[in-house]
């Protein structure tokens, strides 16, 4: 996600964005997608779920934020938090992601569960996955 646009900025460039991903607190200063509060408490109210997500090793508080920030906007329990660069081995029946490659893994080794890839601010990246492609709970609500 941040290396794709990363591979377009100058070393310093670079080098600044990642202290900054890097410091202490900036996971949890992520905003929320509109909707997606939601859309989490719907699901949650049909089905378990759990948040795969991968974290930033730069960063020695990444988990811990993101864990945290994950609680105080979703109320998702840090049981329900998985990390994970694989994120193909967690198994389930419906995967969102908006890395396309997570996707794709993740339905080859699950050809009964159904993958999206969310069409966030990598929307251009995106795009090799049209089909699969969402920027929509609701289609995901239906689903399940």
């Amino acid at each position: 996600m941040v290396c794709d646009a990363a591979a377009k900025l100058t070393d310093e460039e670079r080098r600044k964005v990642f202290d900054i991903i890097e410091s202490t607190g900036w996971c949890a200063s992520l905003p929320v997608y509109p909707g997606a509060q939601e859309a989490v408490r719907e699901l949650s109210a049909r089905a378990d779920v759990y948040i795969v997500t991968t974290a930033w090793h730069g960063s020695p508080t990444w988990c811990h934020d993101r864990t945290q920030w994950l609680h105080d906007h979703f109320g998702i329990s840090r049981q329900n938090v998985i990390y994970a660069w694989a994120k193909h081995l967690v198994q389930g029946d419906i995967f969102v992601d908006d890395k396309p490659s997570n996707v794709r893994e993740w339905c080859e080794h699950f050809p009964g569960g159904v993958g999206f890839v969310w069409n966030g601010w990598l929307e251009e990246r995106n795009r090799d996955m049209e089909p699969l492609r969402t920027q929509d709970w609701g289609r995901v609500i239906k689903l399940v």
